[in-house]
């Protein structure tokens, strides 16, 4: 496989309410958010020729 698209929907939290209904909704924080980019963002180019010549 050389190349694979994926994308990603990311929302905020919905608390659990009283009686099986949806409760307060929670925006995610920056940091969150961030760290979810990370996970989901392909390595820079640099990074990725360095992987590929160790391998």
């Amino acid at each position: 496989m050389k190349r694979l698209s994926v994308a990603v929907a990311v929302d905020g939290v919905t608390a659990p309410g009283a009686n099986g209904q949806p409760g307060a909704y929670t925006p995610r924080s920056a940091e969150e958010m961030q760290r979810i980019e990370q996970l989901v963002r392909p390595p820079s180019a640099s990074t990725r020729s360095a992987a590929t010549k160790s391998a």
